[in-house]
């Protein structure tokens, strides 16, 4: 629960309601925030957040951390505003992401208020457009192929983990 914060509110039970949806897309002019434990999404929905971050909070009331589940079958992270991120929030919690496609989109963008976030993906994990990831906290990402194009960029700020990744023979550039 938000209590008393500006948007709109979706509770668990209004966004399981959304299940069956072919597809679902939150946008927002600045952030996507979440309080304490969330669900959203289906293994056979496509979801965009078309944001500036995605923001993991405490509930209000409880004071539980953060614990965000995404389920999809592509997951469309993308800030099309053009408003870069500006927030500061404590890391604590943890976001994970269930999905069969993973792309992250256009614009300037940030994973921000959890300790970990995982990405779990059965198939794809590619970046297009032009565009920055900043993720807070440890990150990983599982994936058969991860792929971007010449712009895209991710920047962790700790630890990125890619489980089952061999390293690459050629030296990267600085």
């Amino acid at each position: 629960s938000s209590v008393g914060a500006p948007g709109l509110d979706l509770t668990n039970r209004q966004l399981a309601g959304f299940t069956g949806l072919g597809s679902l897309v939150l946008k927002s002019s600045d952030a996507i925030d979440f309080y304490g434990s969330v669900a959203l999404g289906s293994s056979s929905t496509d979801v965009t957040l078309d944001a500036n971050a995605l923001i993991g909070h405490a509930d209000a009331l409880t004071g539980a951390p953060a614990a965000v589940r995404i389920a999809a079958a592509n997951l469309l992270f993308q800030n099309s505003s053009g408003v870069a991120p500006s927030h500061d929030v404590a890391q604590d919690g943890d976001l994970s992401a269930s999905v069969s496609n993973l792309t992250f989109g256009v614009g300037t963008k940030a994973i921000l208020g959890f300790s970990a976030t995982t990405f779990s993906v059965a198939q794809t994990v590619s970046g297009i457009g032009t565009g920055e990831l900043d993720v807070a906290g440890k990150t990983t990402i599982s994936a058969a192929t991860i792929s971007a194009a010449a712009a895209a960029t991710i920047h962790p700020r700790n630890v990125l983990r890619l489980p089952g990744m061999l390293p690459s023979r050629r030296r990267c550039r600085r």
